[in-house]
């Protein structure tokens, strides 16, 4: 079967970011299509996420800040339709890809994307299109943050437990053997995990969980903790956690200020550091990329992210507003295009 060169308009109605201090800085207008060049491919995009990691990019506070204006949006799902020349752009023409957008000037928030052809997996048959738009940001950041952990065999808290990537988190850590010990911040969400087969879950928001915590610490031997706040709770795990201990933060949920807590990084054995998908993936092999990614699609069970609410383009605005008011709820996607096939 042969695949039909579409017809590429000059123009889309993209999200766009002008302005970080603005309500209004973020609009859907028209943009140019990009047009792919050596090693690059078009896709035409069918949805991509709503990540906290976008929501913080529309604040000028990511890690790669694009020059203004930008088009937001780290990761999505589509088709590749134009190669811009080399081999590994050629062989994906016609292909349902996930689309990572790291270190490009334009995201995943637009009809059609021009990226690396190293940047695009290629999905199962079986994968959709809706589960490929989440399928690589989250499953990846589960890998990498565990992966020094897997051959301590030692137990591993993770705070946020009760988001995507946190139930992710515990999920892929117990796929691997570890002893994994959850924090959330309602007990409802305590609750839901406790239901769901995970056993350790505690309320980082109850008056007793700092005593819960030092108890948890020592009975587990808890050296490592991974946090997606970068907030207050980093100090009460640096209190607490075994020596030597370490806290990874790998988000900024929190709005509350953490000045770090001076007598433990003076007196015991603890650090606090970093995870970046983008510079872990960087350090990643080609093979090794695709070895991960088939393992992800492999293990839907784990891996695969619940989807609250599929949002028109349109209505980048009502779409950011769910996402931020119901982020447990699972992921918002954005349809960029309706035409695109979206069944199992």
């Amino acid at each position: 079967m042969f695949f039909r060169r579409p017809n590429v308009p000059e123009q889309m109605d993209a999200a766009l970011v002008s302005s970080f201090d603005s309500p209004d800085g973020l609009q859907v207008v028209p943009t140019a299509v990009g047009k792919p060049g050596p090693g690059e491919v078009l896709v035409r995009m069918a949805y991509a996420p709503i990540h906290p990691a976008d929501l913080v990019s529309l604040r000028g506070r990511y890690g790669a800040v694009a020059p203004l204006p930008f088009v937001p949006g780290l990761e999505g799902s589509g088709t590749v339709i134009r190669s811009g020349g080399g081999l590994a752009g050629r062989a994906l023409v016609g292909r349902r890809v996930a689309v990572l957008a790291f270190s490009t000037a334009q995201g995943t928030w637009a009809p059609y994307l021009v990226v690396p052809a190293s940047h695009c997996v290629p999905l199962s048959s079986g994968v959709s299109l809706a589960r490929g738009a989440t399928l690589l940001i989250n499953p990846l950041t589960a890998m990498g943050l565990l992966e020094p952990e897997l051959h301590a065999h030692r137990s591993v808290l993770v705070t946020v437990a009760a988001g995507a990537l946190g139930r992710m988190i515990l999920a892929w850590g117990q796929h691997n053997g570890l002893h994994m010990i959850g924090c959330v911040h309602r007990e409802a969400q305590r609750e839901a995990l406790k239901k769901s087969g995970h056993a350790e879950i505690f309320n980082a928001a109850a008056p007793e969980f700092p005593a819960q915590l030092r108890i948890l610490c020592r009975r587990y031997q808890i050296h490592c903790a991974l946090d997606a706040t970068g907030g207050p709770l980093v100090g009460q795990l640096l209190s607490h956690l075994e020596e030597p201990g370490r806290v990874v933060v790998y988000g900024l949920l929190s709005r509350e200020s953490a000045p770090l807590p001076g007598f433990p990084i003076i007196f015991r054995d603890v650090a606090v550091s970093g995870f970046w998908l983008q510079r872990w993936w960087a350090g990643r092999s080609l093979i090794e990329r695709l070895r991960r990614a088939v393992t992800i699609q492999m293990k839907p069970e784990i891996f695969d992210s619940p989807v609250q609410a599929k949002v028109p383009l349109a209505s980048i605005r009502e779409a950011i507003g769910l996402a931020v008011r119901n982020r447990s709820e699972g992921k918002v996607l954005l349809r960029l295009d309706p035409e695109l096939d979206d069944t199992e």
